[in-house]
C-alpha cells in the first residue's frame, strides 16, 4: 500500500513509519522540517507541511492523492510556540476528511481516550472533535485508541492497514472491537 503518515516525525509516527516501510509498504512522511526527519527516516518520501495551515480541503487534496491510506500519528499535548492544538487536532483533521470525499482513502486515526476526569483538557477535547468528525464522515476508516504503551501503537496501525482486515459495513454505524494485550481497534463504515 501507499501510505501517508502525519505526524511521521514524532515517537508514535516515526516508529509507524519505519514498521511499515519494513514490511514492505511505500510511506510518505509529514512534516514541518523534512530536512531533518530524512535524517531519521531517510528510506521515507517526505512533504513539507504544517498540519495548523491545512485549513481547506484544497489544502488536502494533493497531499492526499495517490495514498491507499492516511495514518494521523500527529498530536500535540498544548498549544504553544510551534502548535496550536485547534488547528492541528482538530480543524486540520475536518480539512482532511473533507478532501478525503473525493479521494476516499483509508483513514487510520491515533487517538486517545478522550473521556473520564480529564476528558476537558484542550488536547483531549481537540482529539475527540476529530474522532467524532470522523465518525460521521462516511469515510472508510479505522480508529485506534492509543494503548498505555505506545510501543504497541505501530502494530496496532500495521493491523489498520491491512488490506485483509474486514471493514463491515451496516446502514447506520457498526463497531467491530477486536481486543489485544495493550489496544483496542475499532473499524467501521458508515454509509
Amino acid at each position: 500500500m501507499n501510505i501517508l503518515i502525519l505526524g511521521a516525525t514524532g515517537f508514535i509516527g516515526s516508529a509507524t513509519a519505519a514498521r511499515l516501510l519494513a514490511d514492505g509498504h511505500r510511506v510518505t512522511g509529514l512534516g514541518r522540517n523534512p530536512s531533518r526527519a530524512r535524517l531519521k527516516l531517510p528510506d521515507i518520501k517526505w512533504i513539507a507541511a504544517d498540519l495548523s495551515k491545512m485549513l481547506h480541503a484544497e489544502d488536502w487534496s494533493a497531499v492526499i492523492e495517490g495514498h491507499d491510506a492516511v495514518v494521523n500519528c500527529a498530536g500535540a499535548l498544548q498549544d504553544g510556540l510551534a502548535d496550536e492544538l485547534a488547528a492541528t487536532q482538530h480543524k486540520a483533521m475536518l480539512a482532511l476528511y473533507a478532501a478525503a470525499q473525493q479521494a476516499r482513502p483509508l483513514i487510520v486515526q491515533i487517538s486517545a481516550r478522550t473521556n473520564g476526569a480529564a476528558g476537558d483538557l484542550p488536547f483531549l477535547t481537540t482529539k475527540r472533535q476529530a474522532d467524532e468528525a470522523l465518525a460521521a464522515s462516511g469515510l472508510l476508516m479505522s480508529s485506534c485508541a492509543r494503548p498505555s504503551s505506545s510501543a504497541a501503537t505501530p502494530m496496532v496501525v500495521r493491523r489498520c492497514c491491512a488490506p485483509s482486515l474486514p471493514c463491515p459495513s451496516a446502514s447506520r454505524s457498526f463497531m467491530q472491537q477486536v481486543r489485544s494485550q495493550q489496544s483496542r481497534l475499532m473499524t467501521w463504515r458508515r454509509r
